[in-house]
């Protein structure tokens, strides 16, 4: 009875939230299941796809004969194992086939629609790389047919871009599981966006926030692009106070231009409008979507307050982090959930909390990429707690392992050298040498790789190392030039500031 009442509060819930702009006429004849329909896929288009696809099953129970649900929870369904890294080519194999029955040939665009979302799926063994590429090469023809229909220009757009979006994590071993990865295919990266700016540019266009979402995931590292900003700034009023990504987006503009407070004030709303969400019973609380969006903005806050050099605001979410995540739902993004588990550490670590970091427990369930931050904090610790044979062994440790796949490879690489660059630094090696160090093992291309993920893996830039260094050897020149190749990539970032020699 008590889960009935749930379910019956959460469907009011979000009948009752009408949002502009996301129209699909006609997708059925029943108000109520048009009207969850549209919810769905604003759900769908902020990456709240466990509330998309509870959308979309909720108007099939309002009208059990409309096509385009079924194609939404198929496209639901598949963004859900994307997400996680699954295969997904059946996963909305038979939702597809359910809306292709049901489909009015007459209905021409959404005939079109069902037909080029079915090369998402397929009961063979076809890769998913190469059925999101024919999904991506399906849904150009279909722009390219309704590009001049006023009806439906803008949604072919925001499909399309949004599948480019998600192209380059499809099969990805060499990925770090993170959130917001870089788009790498910078062919597809570049159609999408000539498709998207002058879309942007025009006034007379409704605003999309599918459109909007896609276009800052693709030009936030263009720190010169007024769009970025626009796009920002138009963004964060469809969360409606349920989608939270929406409100949280605006942040990865602005963190990358050094606008911080914008961007902590971004996350700690998102945070607020998620758990809002969860008490009205949505379905996000009880999915990967907790940890993977709602705990992405705690992650988030936690590296502000490193570029902001503040300690509580990174030590509070770091530690919150790891109080409500789940690990259990986090099985198939094994690096994303040992980041998350040893955010503790690092933090501690950036901050030189050497004896806390050695009092602090090791968590269960780690994989490689865990175990090596937590051995990587405690060496430093070590080194800086003057124990040097218990870093020495660890040190060694690290050295031994076998990194499973690229991304951990890397991180590795870059723990050994930073260790080695950390013990140089201690016996007073030339700085020049220490600088070298970090060319000879491509320390600055890792870290330039790194860089592109939302938020940085890495909170240990070389140029920083050598800053801090530099001013403690009272060598105002070099201190300062390092300082500045830091702020290149951080703008205005605080930290690290107070070893810079003052005038």
């Amino acid at each position: 009875m008590l889960s009935r009442i749930f379910i019956i509060t959460a469907l009011l819930f979000f009948i009752n939230h009408s949002f502009a702009n996301i129209q699909f006429k006609n997708a059925s004849k029943d108000k109520t299941a048009q009207n969850l329909f549209d919810n769905g896929m604003l759900a769908f288009y902020g990456y709240l796809y466990s509330q998309a696809e509870y959308n979309f099953r909720q108007a099939l129970i309002y009208d059990p004969n409309c096509a385009v649900c079924y194609w939404g929870l198929a496209l639901a369904k598949k963004k859900q194992a994307l997400e996680l890294g699954l295969p997904f080519s059946k996963v909305g194999y038979n939702d597809i086939i359910k809306a292709k029955i049901l489909v009015n040939s007459n209905n021409e665009f959404y005939y079109d629609l069902i037909q080029t979302a079915e090369q998402s799926f397929t009961l063979n063994n076809t890769s998913s790389k190469q059925l999101q590429l024919n999904y991506i090469n399906s849904l150009k023809k279909l722009y390219e047919k309704y590009k001049t229909n006023e009806d439906w220009h803008i949604e072919t757009l925001a499909l399309y871009v949004d599948a480019i979006a998600y192209y380059s994590n499809v099969d990805d071993n060499t990925s770090m599981d993170s959130h917001c990865g870089n788009i790498s295919n910078n062919v597809l990266k570049q159609q999408a966006l000539t498709l998207m700016e002058p879309i942007l540019k025009d006034s007379k266009y409704p605003d999309h926030p599918g459109i909007l979402h896609t276009y800052i995931h693709m030009a936030e590292q263009n720190l010169e692009d007024p769009l970025g900003l626009i796009a920002a700034e138009k963004l964060s009023k469809f969360s409606n106070n349920i989608v939270a990504h929406y409100t949280h987006m605006p942040n990865h503009i602005y963190w990358r231009r050094g606008m911080y407070e914008k961007a902590i004030e971004a996350n700690l709303n998102a945070i607020q409008i998620d758990e809002n969400y969860f008490k009205n019973n949505g379905a996000g609380l009880n999915s990967y979507y907790y940890e993977y969006h709602y705990l992405h903005s705690h992650h988030f806050l936690t590296i502000l307050g490193f570029l902001t050099n503040n300690y509580d605001l990174s030590i509070k979410y770091a530690r919150e982090i790891k109080y409500k995540m789940d690990p259990s739902r986090m099985e198939t993004l094994v690096n994303y959930r040992d980041t998350f588990l040893t955010l503790e550490h690092l933090i501690l670590a950036r901050f030189e909390k050497w004896n806390d970091i050695i009092l602090l427990e090791t968590p269960e369930q780690l994989g490689q990429l865990g175990n090596l931050f937590v051995d990587f904090s405690r060496a430093l610790a070590y080194l800086n707690l003057n124990k040097k044979e218990n870093f020495k062994k660890l040190s060694l440790s690290i050295k031994k392992k076998k990194s499973l796949n690229k991304g951990t490879v890397e991180i590795q690489k870059l723990i050994e050298t930073y260790l080695q660059a950390s013990e140089m630094a201690l016996n007073k090696q030339p700085l020049k040498n220490i600088e070298n160090l970090f060319y000879r093992n491509g320390v600055h291309k890792i870290e330039k790789n790194l860089f592109s993920y939302n938020p940085p893996l890495w909170i240990f830039p070389y140029q920083l190392m050598l800053s801090n260094e530099a001013a403690k050897r009272k060598d105002d020149i070099n201190s300062k030039k390092y300082y500045a190749l830091y702020q290149n990539i951080y703008p205005k970032s605080e930290f690290g500031k107070i070893y810079t020699i003052q005038k």
